[in-house]
C-alpha cells in the first residue's frame, strides 16, 4: 500500500499495514467510523499506536432506531413518501440524518466502557474530538505522515493535527456507472441527472425493462438503500419481470398512519380554507 490515507471501505484490507503506524486518525462519526475505532482500540495495546477519533458533529450521535421510528423503513412509508411532491421529499430527506448517520447505542456504550477501563489502568492512548471540520489534508512523503487541518466552528479557530495514518469514514457519493452510457437514451432522468424511478423501481421510458437497486433515495426514501428491505425490493422487481408474485409482497406492516387516514372520522381540509 503506497500510503496510509484510506477510505473506510478499504479498512479490512489495509488494517495490518495501518497498525504498523505510531498514530492513527479516524475521521467521521457514523456507524462505520465507530466500528473501525472500536476495532483499532481493542488492539491498540498489542500494537502500541495512539488513536484519535475526530468528527465535525457536535457530539457522537446515537442512531435513532426505536420501533416506531423503524416503521419508516417499510412498504407503507415507501407508498406515502413516493406520492409526495419532489421538493417535499427532498426537504424530508434532509431532516432524517438521525435515522442513518449515527451509531447504534450498544456500540457507543461498548466504546465508552472500553475507554473508561483503559483510563482506569493508565492506558490513555486514545482521544475523541468533536466540532472539528476537516478542511485540508497534506501528505508529507519525506516523513510519511499526514497534516490534517480542521476548523473548530464553535471556537472559531483552525488547527492542524499530524498523524501517520488516516481513515476517512466520510460516506459515499453516487455516480452513474460508465456501462449505462450504452442505454442512456432508454432511461428517464430528472432535472438533476438522477434516475427517475417508477414506484416499481424501473427507470426506463417504458417503466418495466430496466430496474435499479439502491439508487432512489429521493423517490423512495431511506428504505431504498436499507439492506433490510432488499428482499422486498427484489420481490417487487421479480414480480414486474415475470408477471408472477413468486414471493409474498407485504403491503402494510406499520402500526401507524403516515398519511391522513381514509375514514369518515378524518376530513381533509385544504390549507387555504383553514
Amino acid at each position: 500500500m503506497r500510503d496510509q490515507c484510506i477510505h473506510s471501505a478499504d479498512y479490512v484490507e489495509s488494517k495490518s499495514e495501518l497498525q504498523k503506524k505510531q498514530s492513527i486518525a479516524v475521521i467521521g462519526s457514523g456507524q462505520s467510523a465507530a466500528e473501525i475505532f472500536y476495532d483499532l482500540l481493542k488492539e491498540s495495546d498489542s500494537h502500541d499506536y495512539s488513536l484519535t477519533w475526530i468528527t465535525r458533529s457536535p457530539r457522537f450521535f446515537q442512531m435513532e432506531n426505536t420501533k416506531l421510528t423503524l416503521e419508516m423503513i417499510s412498504p407503507d412509508y415507501i407508498d406515502y413518501f413516493y406520492k409526495l411532491p419532489s421538493n417535499v421529499r427532498q426537504s424530508i430527506i434532509a431532516k432524517q440524518d438521525s435515522l442513518y448517520k449515527g451509531v447504534n447505542a450498544s456500540l457507543i456504550n461498548r466504546i465508552y466502557d472500553l475507554l473508561d477501563d483503559r483510563r482506569s489502568r493508565g492506558r490513555q492512548n486514545a482521544r475523541l474530538i468533536t466540532n472539528s471540520e476537516l478542511t485540508a489534508c497534506h501528505y508529507d512523503r519525506v516523513d510519511d505522515r499526514y497534516e490534517l487541518r480542521f476548523v473548530q466552528r464553535d471556537e472559531g479557530v483552525q488547527y492542524t493535527y499530524i498523524t501517520d495514518g488516516a481513515i476517512f469514514a466520510t460516506g459515499y457519493t453516487q455516480n452513474v456507472p460508465a456501462f449505462i452510457d450504452g442505454i442512456r437514451e432508454r432511461i428517464r432522468w430528472d432535472d438533476n441527472a438522477h434516475y427517475r424511478l417508477s414506484r416499481n423501481y424501473a427507470i426506463d421510458i417504458n417503466e418495466g425493462e430496466i430496474f435499479v437497486q439502491n439508487a432512489g433515495v429521493l423517490s423512495h426514501g431511506l428504505t431504498n438503500p436499507d439492506l433490510g428491505m432488499c428482499c422486498y425490493r427484489n420481490s417487487c422487481i421479480l414480480r414486474e419481470l415475470t408477471g408472477v408474485e413468486h414471493y409474498k409482497i407485504e403491503q402494510r406492516i406499520a402500526l401507524q398512519d403516515f398519511s391522513v387516514p381514509e375514514t369518515d372520522a378524518f376530513v381533509k381540509i385544504p390549507l387555504e380554507a383553514r
